[in-house]
């Protein structure tokens, strides 16, 4: 192995950690409907808008989503398609918003100590986390058992779903975790992967201990739902001729799964084969349904007037008939 196919092959994470910091984190003020109290302001948490209004009204008896996104590459506009998807079946969402280039570890504190607030306004009703990418990262890692001075207050009745997180760590970024190269190369590797990862590179490699040694969820955390994407011929930009220009494959199922997170009882495996940016926007389809089935979104209201009424007679077999053959005609 050579210094230059080090870096080559490290230029890669850029997938993930994108070229350059997000600036200024939306944010904006959370109202509680019926509570008294003033209104929270977190760092990052505002509506899943393109356009951020600065101000949020919740309903704290009712279920919340928080969405938490990826780095630039893995997300972007789509997660506002999302949460219409959840707001249409009577779930609030909320989304957060931070700089993917700072460190895991930062990004998760200030994720969970605005998320404390958000909890102790909401009671015993439950709240989702959804991560995707790089976000069930920051999710993980913030509803893990954090040192006491890191957090305020506890995750009681909180669901994890995460969706095509790299949980056993980012092969391409496997030459920033060798000791031994970024003394062979003089530092010079410790530049390449602070320039294409930002500070988060020391956390994101195979040999980091938040997937060697990855804390516990906290107790208070109901379930996790892993979803792996198994993106293995998928196409982000298909040409005109029909031929992919750009493929949607960012981290294989292998750097998904990691056997030392599985032993919590609480975890729950589902695959999908599905792109990585697909899964929450062009071809979200699958993820919802998998959601409906695993309860984290209410599946869509049944049509009244196509709900039989228990009080009315069954229609004798041909009637039944001729309006299936009916409907089958339109």
């Amino acid at each position: 192995m050579n210094l230059r196919g080090s870096a080559l092959a490290l230029a890669s994470c850029a997938a993930l950690a994108g070229s350059a910091a997000c600036g200024t984190l939306p944010s904006a003020q959370m109202h509680f409907v019926g509570d008294e109290h003033e209104p929270v302001l977190a760092e990052g948490f505002a509506p899943c808008r393109t356009e951020v209004p600065t101000r949020v009204d919740l309903d704290p008896s009712e279920p919340l989503v928080v969405i938490v996104h990826g780095c630039n590459a893995s997300g972007g506009a789509e997660f506002e398609e999302l949460a219409t998807v959840f707001e249409a079946r009577g779930q609030q969402t909320v989304c957060f918003n931070y700089d993917h280039r700072r460190t895991l570890r930062a990004t998760a504190i200030r994720f969970r100590q605005g998320f404390d607030r958000l909890r102790r306004r909401f009671g015993d009703q439950p709240i989702t986390v959804l991560g995707h990418s790089q976000g069930g990262l920051v999710s993980r890692i913030a509803l893990s058992e954090l040192d006491d001075d890191e957090h305020d207050g506890d995750v009681h009745d909180t669901r994890l779903v995460t969706v095509s997180s790299p949980f056993a760590g980012i092969q391409s970024a496997r030459h920033c975790g060798l000791p031994w190269l970024h003394v062979l190369s003089l530092g010079i590797t410790v530049a390449v992967c602070q320039g294409i990862a930002g500070s988060n590179w020391v956390e994101i490699h195979p040999r980091s201990r938040y997937w060697t040694e990855p804390r516990p969820l906290e107790a208070g955390v109901a379930d996790h739902l892993q979803i792996v994407t198994d993106e293995e011929g998928t196409c982000r930009v298909e040409a005109e001729d029909g031929s992919c220009e750009a493929d949607d494959l960012v981290f294989t199922t292998a750097e998904q799964l990691n056997p030392a997170l599985e032993t919590d009882e609480r975890v729950r495996l589902e695959h999908l084969a599905v792109g990585h940016s697909a899964v929450v926007g062009a071809d979200a389809r699958p993820l919802i349904q998998m959601l409906e089935r695993h309860g984290v979104i209410a599946p869509v209201a049944a049509d009244p007037a196509l709900t039989p009424d228990p009080a009315e007679p069954t229609p004798p077999p041909e009637t039944r008939a001729a309006s299936a053959g009916s409907l089958n005609a339109r």
